[in-house]
């Protein structure tokens, strides 16, 4: 029996290890990933994760990956932001399970908005900024 549990959990963990680097391969280039710890034992150190993100920039591009221990997409170039931020692919909100389950408003309001209801409620803000002067 300890035997058959064993080998289960050790199945499970090479499991997500391939499904971990699976993932990996779809996002932009970064440095190596450790599954459970992310780049936080090789690359990253909280404190100084301005540095390591120059450094990285200088090393991978101006769009990397970093895993802390979930991906980062990191823009680190002006025009690139400018460019990415132009078009409604990435704007928005990401799923997010703890929002999904809190959210008790069926458009999800102000603050969890999402999709067509948030650029709606985006629109009417900068509009409405706009008519009270913000920007001039």
């Amino acid at each position: 029996m300890l035997v058959l549990l064993i080998l289960f959990v050790l199945t499970f963990a090479a499991w997500e290890v391939f499904l971990f680097y699976r993932r990996k391969a779809s996002l932009p280039p970064g440095p190596f990933a450790v599954p459970i710890l992310g780049n936080f034992i090789n690359e990253i150190k909280p404190a100084y994760l301005h540095v390591a993100f120059k450094r990285l920039s200088a090393r991978f591009g101006p769009v990397f990956t970093v895993h802390m221990p979930f991906p980062v997409v990191n823009i680190c170039d002006f025009e690139t932001i400018r460019d990415t931020f132009r078009s409604n692919d990435v704007t928005g909100r990401l799923p997010n399970i703890l929002m999904e389950t809190t959210r008790h408003i069926q458009n999800g309001g102000i603050v969890n908005a999402t999709g067509p209801d948030w650029q709606e409620q985006r629109r009417f803000t900068i509009s409405t900024l706009r008519d009270f002067g913000m920007g001039k």
